[in-house]
């Protein structure tokens, strides 16, 4: 999910919220701008998205995986309230008895999650955590792996470093929320240009796509402020985009006097040995 965000005193932030799971979470929550109305804050959008992917992801799942749905998650971690969402949808969407499996003192124990997952046959894992006990819990299922147990993992999308690592073991079976499409066509080619002109990699293109499209709303916000800039018109400047399309880097973002997030929602990709990030949903909207 990617937010560009005002403060109704007019501090000005730009943040992506990748927040994940393919099947539904997000990443963890920031600070929410002064101001800002509960319903509005970094931590409640989050776990809007999380229970609204964990709803996608369930929907393609075969009747009978519906029934083996686990979650990880470490406590004391900011991604509780997101877990909480994720194991409420899926028990509305007839999962059956949710597992809970966390860390409450220490870290995470991944041989010994790894077992319980694997001898309760859980096919569907969603993971909250850090990115650490993300890479050992991946690196354990997959010494596990055999024809009888290969899980899907559903992770947020600040952990794709971990994801890629794995990719070999894990060929289309982990699945991770972004900001932006990485099958986007739109801003292709201002993205390549910059890329050539400085020299930057494609590794790292959600996040560049994310940059872009911040610094896209940042000069169309200027630019409506006029020569006479203040901090007030700025962000009335802001507050008049509608629908307005940050060069192609992300969907269309809207502000107003009650709308401190510019776009609601994110995409969930697949993550495959030979093709990298695959999408596997369209823009979900929370909006």
């Amino acid at each position: 999910m990617t937010r560009f965000s005002t403060s109704r005193k007019g501090r000005i932030s730009s943040t992506a919220c990748v927040a994940g799971v393919a099947n539904g979470f997000a990443g963890s929550p920031g600070e929410p701008a002064a101001g800002e109305a509960a319903d509005g804050t970094v931590a409640s959008l989050e776990t809007r998205l999380a229970a609204a992917s964990v709803e996608e992801a369930i929907a393609r799942l075969p009747e009978e995986q519906r029934l083996a749905v686990a979650l990880v998650l470490v406590e004391g971690l900011s991604y509780r309230e997101a877990a909480e969402a994720a194991s409420h949808r899926c028990e509305k969407l007839g999962c059956g008895e949710v597992a809970r499996i966390g860390a409450y003192t220490g870290p995470l124990n991944a041989a010994a999650a790894v077992g319980r997952l694997k001898a309760e046959r859980r096919a569907q894992i969603f993971f909250f955590g850090s990115e650490e006990e993300f890479a050992g819990l991946l690196d354990a299922a997959g010494a596990a792996l055999d024809a009888a147990w290969r899980p899907r993992v559903y992770a947020p999308g600040s952990l794709a470093r971990a994801a890629l690592a794995a990719r070999e073991r894990f060929d289309g079976e982990v699945f991770l929320v972004y900001p932006a499409s990485p099958a986007e066509r739109a801003g292709a080619q201002a993205l390549g240009n910059l890329r050539r002109e400085f020299g930057l990699t494609a590794q790292h293109g959600a996040a560049q796509r994310a940059a872009l499209a911040a610094a896209t709303v940042l000069t169309e916000g200027l630019r409506r402020a006029g020569r006479d800039l203040s901090r007030d018109r700025f962000v009335r400047a802001l507050e008049s985009l509608n629908n307005f399309d940050p060069g192609g880097f992300a969907p269309a973002v809207s502000y107003g006097p009650d709308r401190r997030t510019g776009a609601l929602g994110g995409y969930i990709v697949a993550l495959e040995r030979e093709r990298g990030l695959v999408p596997v949903s369209g823009w979900i909207r929370l909006d």
